[in-house]
């Protein structure tokens, strides 16, 4: 008679973990998810980029030759390159951010389960 408040207790803190458990899996389900939408953003970006330098790098050959028309080209090529590097980098950002966020989303669920584990023995 005196164990079924502690087995409820523990039932109802099983559950409420459970619960826990369940939104923390949502959120890094959904900040993956946000991650990934972003790199892919980043992707199309500097497909668009390196596809535009490309077209500006060959329409350069067919201009004629013109110093300041060349002097403007070149100046838009290595603000292309720039922006091609940044984006670059931001992408290199975001995939090592996604992955600590798997990682870590991987540590929580271990945790997690040890700790349910724990509980539901006692």
């Amino acid at each position: 008679a005196t164990l079924q408040p502690t087995l409820a207790e523990k039932e109802a803190f099983i559950l409420k973990f459970q619960s826990l458990l369940k939104q923390d899996r949502d959120e890094h389900s959904l900040a993956a998810a946000r991650m990934q939408e972003e790199l892919k953003r980043l992707q199309n970006a500097l497909v668009t980029h390196q596809q535009a330098y490309k077209e500006l790098k060959e329409s350069q050959s067919e201009v004629i030759p013109n110093k300041v028309a060349i002097k403007q080209c070149i100046k838009q090529v290595h603000a292309l390159e720039d922006h091609t590097s940044e984006l670059n980098t931001t992408i290199v950002s975001l995939e090592t951010q996604l992955q600590t966020s798997r990682e870590e989303c991987v540590r929580w669920r271990a945790l997690s389960n040890d700790r349910l584990q724990s509980m539901e023995k006692f």
